[in-house]
């Protein structure tokens, strides 16, 4: 009896090992076929990753390509710059006489002389998104929601009702009676009369009124008035200037989608504008810098400065025109006021009306 169990044991014993040898012989495949798979996994991540960098390489030259500039199609030149004294500059604006440049940010409204020398700081309630200046000297600070007035000297003359939740303010101007806000929240040019009280909208979606309505993907709307009375607007996300008449009736529209000088970049370009005194526009981009000049029609016309006068991830340069032609351009990454001259002159107002 014992020898019998002995020999069933043997057996039993027999099979468990060939099962345990089948089993180890299975884990063992499974291992090699999975470090097999990673292998090729891994071989294949680099042959794609050496695969992408002529790719990478040629963007990167696209992208050098894209923001050279033809030396003949720039028409101005650096005159000056002025030191803002601030950490977020946002927004500028010139005096009647051009003799005074004023910057807002870091919650404050900052006078400066042309040599960038503060003449006067007022202290703001909250952080300033944009600035304009009425012929009387007033000031019109646009905040978040609201706009804040106050008087040469600093003192506040009024603050007005905030426009709505969803507001963004990022532009302001006087026009006589009325003070126009590029408001990007809710992507609409509000119009106020001198009491602050909103009278009309405009850039409003209305297929009515064949208006596609203002396309904002990032907070960049601004608003210039020019001499003929009609408002100028950017469009961002239609790579369009547009042109409405005070009662927010669209007129005209121009620009096109491109990385050549002649258009727009991106996904939402031009960001800022502003007007010479003969009507022609001055607008201002962002991703790839640069600030050019349009006729009042939309053609392209010159460069005032390219994206190797600016600073490389410059945005929301704000700008503004004097007395003499000059274009100033607030770069915020440099926390600079860059001036640029007319080629055929770089004399400061002041110094201009001396002669």
């Amino acid at each position: 009896m014992t020898q019998r169990l002995m020999r069933r044991t043997a057996r039993h014993s027999g099979r468990r090992g060939t099962a345990n040898l089948g089993l180890t012989i299975v884990v063992v495949v499974a291992v090699l076929a999975v470090a097999a798979g990673l292998y090729l996994f891994v071989q294949r991540g680099r042959r794609v990753s050496s695969q992408a960098q002529p790719a990478i390489g040629q963007d990167a030259a696209r992208e050098k390509n894209w923001r050279a500039v033809d030396p003949a199609l720039i028409t101005y030149q650096l005159a000056g710059e002025l030191p803002t004294g601030l950490i977020a500059p946002r927004g500028i604006a010139l005096t009647a006489d051009s003799q005074q440049v004023v910057v807002v940010g870091d919650r404050m409204l900052r006078v400066l002389d042309w040599q960038g020398q503060p003449l006067a700081e007022v202290n703001l309630g909250a952080e300033p998104n944009c600035v304009a200046i009425a012929p009387d000297g007033k000031r019109y600070v646009g905040l978040r929601d609201h706009v804040e007035v106050y008087d040469a000297a600093g003192q506040r003359l009024a603050q007005w009702q905030p426009a709505g939740p969803k507001s963004y303010f990022t532009s302001v101007i006087v026009a006589g009676d009325d003070i126009f806000v590029g408001d990007a929240g809710q992507r609409v040019v509000l119009r106020y009369d001198a009491s602050g009280q909103v009278v009309g909208l405009i850039g409003q979606k209305d297929p009515a009124r064949n208006i596609p309505g203002i396309v904002m993907p990032s907070p960049h709307l601004d608003v210039v008035m020019g001499t003929d009375g009609l408002l100028r607007v950017t469009n961002p996300g239609r790579q369009a200037v547009e042109t409405y008449d005070r009662d927010g009736n669209l007129k005209t529209s121009w620009g096109e989608a491109s990385h050549g000088i002649q258009g727009f970049s991106g996904c939402c370009n031009p960001t800022d504008l502003a007007l010479l005194d003969d009507g022609r526009v001055v607008t201002a981009e962002k991703g790839i810098p640069r600030v050019k000049v349009y006729s009042a029609a939309g053609a392209f016309e010159s460069v005032v400065a390219p994206p190797a006068a600016l600073s490389l991830t410059a945005s929301g340069m704000d700008l503004a025109v004097d007395s003499a032609g000059r274009v100033l351009v607030l770069d915020p990454p440099a926390k600079m006021i860059r001036v640029f001259a007319p080629l055929q002159t770089s004399v400061a107002p002041a110094e201009k009306s001396k002669g």
